[in-house]
């Protein structure tokens, strides 16, 4: 196997770097956890919050941006990372076929190989990109208002600048202040500092899943069917609300909930037996709305419709769904 690209070795311990055909089409979300959430016909059905449209799309279709994992590194393919990925899948969906097929929880032995898979469903998501580069940019924007707001500290930045080798051309100080202060700018952050980012993730999310205690809660009959979304591992504190802030993947009161199929889910505590949790209509409807509300943008079900928490406390369907985030919308308007 050829090393990884130099510099920044991705941490997750499962990850092996190999060359081959070029993959350009990188899914976020794995085929064969999506296809535990397709029809009969073998469609899934996706809900966008943003524009509050569903339609019904090929697994294929779903859940995939085109290069979203490719870097440019001299001696390595371009979809070094998505290849690595798709090792450490492999290894999770024979151990999610396995907790599926009794159902049961997952065994001690089966525990690296989900925090694996499941630290990758948290840092590789679009919207944990999204978000990171909003924080990344707010801080860029202040650290340069800081830089300008007098000329002296400008100047002095600007030399040293110049001393350390960087190119730039010699602008007005005042040209420079207003450019600054009018925020019309853009703030991009390149592909390979992305995945470099999303490198220094993993092993720290890895050891941070691997310590919780998994247990799997279980829809049966005539009880509604879980989805799935964008974004599908959430977190949130226990009892929800607890928290003075939003909580984190090391905090202990916390839970951690990853929808597996659209009748298992899985449950991640400290500190906490293993166990086999029945749920009923209301446990369904309340897991769902967690995973509505840690989507990124999309969600993806099985059927058209399914089953929500509600503020009021009761079940809702899609319909009070699209209501809701509509009305949510022009109270913020």
């Amino acid at each position: 196997m050829p090393a990884p690209p130099a510099g920044w070795q991705p941490r997750g311990h499962l990850l092996r770097f190999d060359v081959g055909n070029v993959s350009r089409r990188h899914h976020f979300i794995p085929r064969f956890h999506l296809a535990r959430f397709k029809s009969a016909d073998e469609k899934i059905w996706v809900l966008d919050q943003a524009s509050l449209k569903q339609w019904a799309s090929p697994v294929d279709d779903v859940a995939c941006c085109n290069n979203l994992y490719s870097v440019d590194v001299p001696g390595h393919a371009t979809d070094a990372f998505e290849k690595a990925f798709a090792e450490v899948e492999g290894k999770a969906a024979e151990v999610i076929k396995n907790v599926l097929e009794m159902p049961r929880p997952p065994q001690p032995e089966e525990i690296e190989i989900l925090a694996n898979y499941l630290a990758l469903l948290v840092v590789r998501v679009p919207g944990k990109r999204a978000s990171i580069e909003k924080f990344v940019d707010r801080v860029y924007r202040d650290v340069a208002k800081l830089i300008v707001a007098t000329e002296d500290r400008w100047t002095s930045t600007f030399a040293k600048a110049r001393a350390a080798g960087a190119k730039a051309k010699e602008v007005g100080y005042q040209q420079v202040k207003a450019f600054v202060e009018s925020d019309a700018y853009a703030i991009k952050m390149g592909q390979n500092w992305h995945m470099q980012i999303l490198s220094t993730q993993l092993d720290p999310m890895i050891q941070l899943l691997a310590a919780r205690d998994w247990s799997i809660c279980v829809s049966a009959g005539q009880q509604p069917e879980f989805i799935c979304s964008d974004t599908p591992v959430s977190l949130e504190w226990i009892p929800a609300g607890a928290g003075p802030w939003p909580p984190g993947f090391g905090h202990r009161n916390t839970e951690v909930i990853v929808p597996l199929s659209t009748r298992v889910a899985l449950v991640g505590r400290f500190s906490h037996r293993p166990s086999i949790i029945g749920a009923n209509a209301h446990d369904v409807a309340a897991i769902n709305s967690r995973t509505g509300r840690c989507a990124h943008r999309f969600l993806y079900s099985a059927s058209t419709d399914f089953a929500w928490l509600m503020r009021t406390g009761g079940i809702g369907n899609k319909a009070n769904l699209r209501a809701a985030i509509s009305k949510s919308r022009s109270k913020n308007e």
